[in-house]
């Protein structure tokens, strides 16, 4: 039977049930949302990564959210000279054994340049999903380039903007 989520009576919104929704608004798309720093990276040393606050949604709905003034550091291990070293770093969300669910940074070192990490649902029965947010490149001792691999997402103004100038 369906349920009046948002309706008086209802006790409580569950998260599976939030995340719908806001996967729903996003379009069931992985993004950075408009708001705070959007999780720019910054190289903060020869071996260390920072990202800056802002909000992720997942493909599922699922909020990866740090707060104002916040940084996140993501430790590269010590690159060897004349070697090409390909990391992935992002977020990293469990479901724990009581069944709660958190989130925490990961550095993955990948075989080359194109390799992805898969994004898993926990819809889909996942109980552990990884959120590639950029591919570091390390040339040698030295980090050489951070990309974004997440899209930023559009926001409802810039959708009724784009919608009201095509009129």
């Amino acid at each position: 039977m369906a349920k009046l989520i948002n309706g008086n009576g209802n006790k409580a919104i569950w998260a599976a049930q939030d995340a719908d929704l806001i996967a729903a608004l996003a379009g069931n798309v992985t993004g950075i949302a408009k708001v705070g720093n959007k999780f720019v990276a910054t190289q903060e040393d020869a071996n260390t990564i920072g990202l800056s606050d802002g909000v992720i949604v997942t493909k599922e709905g699922r909020r990866i959210q740090l707060d104002a003034g916040s940084v996140d550091l993501f430790d590269i291990p010590t690159g060897t000279a004349g070697v090409t070293s390909y990391y992935i770093i992002g977020y990293h969300l469990i479901t724990n054994s009581d069944s709660s669910q958190t989130c925490e940074t990961f550095v993955q070192k990948m075989d080359n340049a194109t390799d992805v990490i898969t994004e898993n649902t926990f819809r889909g029965g996942a109980t552990e999903i990884y959120v590639s947010c950029y591919r570091v490149v390390q040339d040698g001792l030295n980090i050489d380039s951070i990309n974004a691999l997440l899209p930023e997402l559009e926001n409802i103004s810039t959708l009724m903007s784009n919608v009201s100038n095509k009129l």
